[in-house]
């Protein structure tokens, strides 16, 4: 009889120790990324502070691969038109505005 116990057993145990190990992997999934606009208040190290258009206060760690965008009202006359062109000395080429 205990070698039929250790025949049950053993495919139990692969099946609980499979289980157990995609359980695992699922926990250890990074979380997914968000957007956040608003004002940053504040940097503490890897930490930033983001008061958000709705009022509410983030506290966002920051990765090596984070990206921050700004937006800036301007008006059209600070927009500045550069061009290529040759110089006259024959030196090549560069810019003008």
């Amino acid at each position: 009889m205990p070698a039929r116990r250790y025949q049950l057993i053993r495919p139990l145990a692969a099946i609980a120790m499979v289980a157990a190990s995609t359980i695992y992997a699922i926990a250890q999934q990074s979380p997914t990324p968000s957007r956040v606009r608003g004002t940053i208040e504040g940097v503490d190290g890897d930490m930033i502070a983001v008061k958000s258009r709705s009022g509410e206060d983030y506290k966002l760690h920051m990765t090596g691969d984070m990206r921050v965008v700004g937006i800036t009202k301007i008006s059209l006359a600070d927009i500045k038109v550069w061009f290529l062109h040759r110089r006259d000395d024959g030196a090549g080429t560069g810019w003008r505005q």
